[in-house]
C-alpha cells in the first residue's frame, strides 16, 4: 500500500467515520472517561452494531476508543492525561486473542488499577495471546463473555467470567408482536474463504427457489461489501432476488427483519439481528463464535455446521416454524442477560 493510500485510510478512520467523541467532551467533560478496545466497524455492520451497544451501555460516560487510527489531538491527551481514564471497556466480537493496539498503553492503565469491563467479549482460544490477556486481567474485571465456548477459553487460563451474550443484545427494546410478511431474507458472507460453504449455499439456494414458485419475496441483506459481491452473484441464480444495499441503519435492518417470516444467514450479527427481531432463523455456523452465541440462549438447535446443512432441514425449519421458537422465553432470557450488562456496569463505574 503506498503511503499516500495510507494517509487517506488514516484520516477517512480518524476524523470522518463518527467513531470518536469530540476533544471539547474528552478535555472538559466531567463525566468518566472510559478507553475502548474492540471493532469500531468501517463498513462491517455486525461491528458497528457492537460499539453501538457498548454506547448505548455507557451512555452516561465518555467513550473513547484508543487504537492506531484515531485523531492526533485525543490520542495525545490519552496519553499525557491517563491519570484521568476512568477504566477499559473491551468491547463485543472475537475480541480475546491477538492484540492489535498498543500493548504499552493499556498495560499502563492497568497498573494504574484501572477497572477493566468485558463487553459480551468473544475468545478464540487458539489465537490468544496467552501472555497479554493475563496482564490484562491483574486488576479487577467486571461485565462478561459472549458465550460457553468463551468463559471455557478464559476457565483453561486461570480466569472466571459470568456469561451475558453478545454485546448486541443490549440494543432489544420492547416491542408490539410484528405482522409477517411473506418475505425471506438471505445472507452470506465470511472474512474465511471456506470451500465448504459452497456446498451449505447450494441448499440454500435449493431452497429459495422452492419459495420463489410459492410466491415468496427474497430478499438479500449484506452487512459488508464482502456480502454484497456474494448477493450479486446469487441474484444470477435466483432473478427474482431483491439486493438491497450494504446495511447501515440499525433501526431500519431491525424493521425490515421483524417483519420476514424467515431467516437463513451466515453472518454472526445477521444472526443477532434474527433473533432481535423475533423472526425465526437457521444460522450457518461457519465459525465457533455462532454456536458460543447461539448457547447462551439455548438456541444451539437452529445453528448449523455448513457441511451438515441440507435443503431438507431447512424446509423441516421452515415449514414447522408455529412450533420452532418460543420468542417469549427468548425475549426473557435477553432481558435477563441485560440486567446483567447493567449490573455489571454500575459495579464497574462505581
Amino acid at each position: 500500500m503506498s503511503f499516500l493510500n495510507k494517509i487517506k485510510i488514516f484520516t477517512k478512520r480518524a476524523y470522518f467515520l463518527n467513531h470518536f467523541p469530540s476533544l471539547l467532551s474528552v478535555i472538559f467533560s466531567r463525566k468518566k472517561k472510559l478507553i475502548y478496545y474492540g471493532f469500531l466497524g468501517d463498513g462491517n455492520f455486525g461491528d458497528e452494531m457492537v460499539f453501538m451497544a457498548t454506547k448505548n451501555l455507557f451512555k452516561d460516560c465518555v467513550v473513547i476508543p484508543y487504537q492506531r487510527h484515531m485523531p492526533f489531538m485525543i490520542k495525545l491527551y490519552c496519553k499525557l492525561f491517563n491519570d484521568n481514564i476512568n477504566g477499559i471497556i473491551i468491547g463485543g466480537g472475537t475480541i480475546i486473542r491477538s492484540f492489535s493496539a498498543d500493548k504499552i498503553y493499556y498495560k499502563k492503565l492497568v497498573s494504574q488499577n484501572k477497572p477493566v469491563f468485558f463487553h459480551g467479549t468473544g475468545a478464540d482460544e487458539h489465537l490468544m495471546d496467552k501472555v497479554f490477556w493475563p496482564s490484562i486481567l491483574t486488576s479487577d474485571f467486571y461485565g462478561g463473555l459472549r458465550g460457553p465456548q468463551s468463559q471455557l477459553a478464559l476457565e483453561q487460563i486461570g480466569f472466571n467470567f459470568k456469561q451475558i451474550g453478545d454485546a448486541g443484545l443490549y440494543l432489544k427494546e420492547s416491542a408490539n408482536p410484528v405482522k409477517k410478511k411473506k418475505v425471506i431474507i438471505v445472507n452470506f458472507g465470511t472474512h474465511k474463504a471456506l470451500q465448504v460453504l459452497l456446498y451449505s449455499r447450494s441448499q440454500i439456494i435449493e431452497f429459495l427457489k422452492e419459495q420463489v414458485t410459492k410466491d415468496y419475496k427474497i430478499v438479500y441483506l449484506p452487512l459488508h461489501s464482502i456480502d454484497f459481491d456474494l448477493g450479486k452473484s446469487l441474484r444470477v441464480e435466483i432473478p427474482e432476488l431483491e439486493l438491497l444495499d450494504i446495511a447501515t441503519s440499525y433501526k431500519k435492518t431491525l424493521e425490515l427483519m421483524s417483519e420476514a417470516e424467515f431467516c437463513v444467514g451466515e453472518r454472526l450479527h445477521y444472526v443477532v439481528m434474527s433473533i432481535l427481531a423475533n423472526t425465526n432463523f437457521i444460522s450457518i455456523n461457519y465459525d465457533d463464535k455462532h454456536a458460543d452465541f447461539l448457547k447462551s440462549l439455548d438456541l444451539e438447535n437452529f445453528g448449523f455446521s455448513p457441511n451438515n446443512i441440507t435443503t431438507k432441514i431447512i424446509n423441516e425449519n421452515f415449514d414447522n416454524q408455529i412450533s420452532l421458537i418460543n420468542w417469549a422465553g427468548v425475549n426473557a432470557n435477553i432481558e435477563r442477560l441485560k440486567l446483567i450488562h447493567d449490573s455489571e456496569r454500575d459495579l464497574f463505574l462505581d
